[in-house]
């Protein structure tokens, strides 16, 4: 397990080599494309090298009900090869503080009943950054 673990560590860190392999079935239940996108890293061959690798599915975690649509954006280009990709809508702890956080939270109840997403998160309390 831990070598699977040192595998699928460096494959995140971009590190995808032909030698590397995850065992079918595997699951990345939270990472964030926009924000890798944002700090120059395009997600969208990153996960068509997973796929292939044999990651099977992967959850795109929002930080914001806003953010939806431009993670959608994002990964237009994906083909078959690439893992299923589900995606998650929330509130980072960060925005919890805004002003408009009724808004945000109709947002967000707007999209849960919807299709799109799957998953509930970024949610929760922040008592590392301390940001809220």
């Amino acid at each position: 397990m831990l070598e699977l673990f040192n595998q699928y560590r460096h494959i995140r860190r971009m590190k995808i080599s032909n030698t590397v392999h995850i065992h079918n079935n595997c699951i990345d239940s939270h990472f964030h494309g926009l924000i890798m996108k944002d700090k120059g890293v395009d997600p969208v061959p990153l996960l068509h090298s997973l796929g292939e690798a044999g990651m099977s599915a992967m959850v795109d975690i929002g930080t914001h009900p806003e953010d939806l649509s431009r993670r959608l954006q994002l990964y237009e280009s994906l083909s078959s090869d690439a893992p299923a990709l589900g995606f998650s809508s929330g509130i980072y702890p960060s925005h919890a503080g805004e002003k408009n956080v009724d808004l945000l939270l109709e947002q967000l109840e707007e999209q849960l009943a919807g299709k799109t997403v799957c998953a509930v998160g970024e949610c929760g309390l922040d008592y590392h950054w301390d940001y809220a």
